[in-house]
């Protein structure tokens, strides 16, 4: 995250306390603190009687999926008043991954006559495999003549889009998709075959 999480520790006149210990500790959302990659650790008030730490967000991209505590007590009698402080964010998606990302096909065969559409849907995922949302998809067939119906629509709430094909040439094929935005791709899993009409 670009904003520190930052707790401030006063007396009881409102005075900020220099050299205080504060613990955060990540608590949900599998992130880490800058720069030691730590999950808990402590830091020690500056001469404003701030502590301040930097987040690193986990791959979780749902709401409040992200929980930091923040910690601190008196050395005597226990936790100061206010303690713990809860911190709640969640990280966005990231941008597309061929590791993650695929296309399917509806079936395994399809008639080579150049009428009957191939339905293809693509599967956008970051690296984490969070669903990318507004991504404009390119399908590609290798061994041609194809005749490729391209997606509308951007990937939708799920990361999801969906285009067709159909070919006159019968043997396998490779259904695959790049991105509009990079160079990126991301082959189907399966070689399709397209079987020529019987005459």
């Amino acid at each position: 995250m670009a904003e520190l999480l930052r707790v401030r520790i006063n007396d009881k006149d409102g005075n900020g306390v220099e050299g205080h210990p504060v613990r955060f500790s990540i608590k949900r959302g599998g992130g880490t603190f800058d720069p030691t990659g730590a999950s808990d650790t402590t830091v020690v008030t500056n001469a404003s009687g701030v502590a301040r730490i930097q987040l690193r967000l986990g791959g979780v991209i749902k709401p409040d999926s992200q929980i930091v505590h923040a910690t601190s007590n008196d050395g005597i009698t226990g936790d100061l008043s206010g303690s713990p402080i809860v911190f709640a964010a969640y990280a966005t998606a990231g941008r597309p991954c061929d590791g993650t990302s695929y296309v399917t096909t509806a079936s395994t065969t399809n008639p080579a006559d150049g009428v009957t559409p191939m339905p293809v849907t693509i599967y956008v995922r970051d690296c984490f495999g969070n669903p990318v949302v507004g991504e404009s998809v390119i399908i590609e067939v290798t061994s041609g003549p194809n005749d490729i119906s391209q997606p509308t629509q951007i990937t939708n709430a799920n990361g999801i889009t969906s285009g067709s094909f159909t070919s006159t040439r019968s043997g396998p094929k490779v259904v695959s998709a790049r991105w509009q935005r990079s160079k990126w791709r991301c082959a189907a899993a399966i070689i399709k075959k397209a079987t020529s009409t019987p005459r």
